[in-house]
């Protein structure tokens, strides 16, 4: 072989390794659906025939009245991203929104609701899974109960609550972890809904819920929120990281192998050239 036919097949042999070691460490990234972790979204996607979405204007193509999409961030959406939100909501999607305070307020407020989540963390001392981190609330409109961790609890006017923690919760104004005599006690909206257009916006304040960690225990509320309809989990912030995203996608190409076979057979096909020509 010629040295440049050499140092082409070490490039693709390169490129095989390091794919390779792609999927044999396993994602830790939060709320991806490569990630097979108690933060992860593996199960959620098995369990609920869920689709992966990595572009948001993918919504402009589905039937938004058939569709619920899950959409968990930490960080602001962009305003182009808020307006396709706006037209899948106007064209009567389901669109469960979680995360972090500030992300489900920047939602709350594009769509001027007069809802906000609180800062403050409720807590559990009675009734919850193991420790007051993960109170268990009720949804009396689904009539399941609710496993959470570290949720918020909603203020405002105008919305239809979907689940709430129990009568022994606490809002830790101060931050402390524990109850003070002079923060509020008992239930606290934990989940709401309100209609936007002819769609419906849920609010969720604790994004475990859907988690590997916690889906077991709320397959009864996420099965009841996602309303029958086809669902669709948002994973557009995972473009940031070049590995997670490259997970992502050879999932959402029907499994994690793909790219991998893909990848193999250009090798082999590069290979038997080389070789014939030689």
């Amino acid at each position: 072989m010629k040295i440049n036919e050499v140092i082409l097949i070490s490039v693709l042999l390169g490129v095989l390794v390091g794919l390779a070691s792609i999927y044999a460490y396993p994602s830790t990234t939060s709320y991806s659906v490569a990630n097979r972790g108690s933060n992860g979204f593996s199960d959620l996607l098995s369990s609920f025939r869920a689709s992966i979405v990595t572009d948001l204007n993918v919504l402009h193509g589905v039937n938004a009245s058939n569709t619920t999409y899950l959409l968990i961030r930490s960080s602001k959406a962009s305003a182009s991203e808020l307006g396709v939100l706006n037209l899948f909501l106007a064209s009567g999607g389901n669109l469960i929104v979680s995360g972090t305070p500030n992300f489900i307020n920047s939602v709350a407020e594009y769509f001027n609701l007069g809802v906000r989540v609180e800062e403050a963390v409720v807590y559990d001392m009675v009734r919850n899974s193991g420790d007051r981190f993960h109170p268990i609330g009720f949804s009396d409109y689904c009539n399941a109960s609710v496993t959470t961790y570290l949720p918020h609890y909603i203020t405002g006017e105008g919305f239809k609550v979907l689940a709430h923690s129990s009568d022994f919760s606490y809002a830790d104004l101060d931050g402390d972890g524990y109850i003070d005599l002079d923060e509020p006690m008992g239930r606290f909206p934990i989940a709401a809904s309100i209609s936007v257009g002819s769609g419906q916006l849920i609010l969720v304040s604790s994004p475990e819920v859907f988690t590997n960690e916690l889906i077991d225990s709320n397959r009864e509320f996420v099965g009841c929120v996602i309303g029958g309809r086809s669902l669709l989990v948002d994973q557009v912030s995972v473009k940031s990281d070049l590995i997670e995203y490259m997970r992502v996608l050879a999932i959402s190409r029907g499994s994690p192998s793909y790219l991998f076979v893909t990848l193999v057979a250009i090798l082999c096909l590069v290979v038997y050239y080389v070789f014939r020509e030689g």
